[in-house]
């Protein structure tokens, strides 16, 4: 009982791993996003340890189905929303043919 968040942090990636591991993905997902509201809010020179704890939440969440999720964490579009470039050509295409 040290009490020390980046510790407890610590911890709580090594069980989502452990559960990741054996394929309970949503305690994998929990324990990632209890440890990153550690890291985030009590911690600094955390890199590693959010990048790490990034990895497994994003894999719990594939492996859960929650592939909307992960494509907002990610900053993605929607699929059918079509790629950056193509809307910005068709308004540039609707601007050129304006009177």
């Amino acid at each position: 009982q040290v009490g020390h968040p980046q510790a407890i942090a610590i911890s709580q990636v090594a069980v989502g791993i452990s559960a990741y591991a054996e394929g309970r993905w949503k305690v994998s997902w929990d324990r990632a996003q209890h440890a990153e509201t550690i890291l985030r809010e009590r911690c600094t020179g955390v890199t590693w340890e959010l990048d790490t704890t990034h990895i497994y939440s994003l894999r719990g969440l594939f492996y859960l189905g929650e592939i909307a999720e992960i494509r907002l964490r990610l900053h993605l579009p929607r699929p059918d929303a079509g790629a950056p470039d193509a809307r910005e050509a068709a308004q540039l295409a609707t601007l050129a043919r304006a009177p």
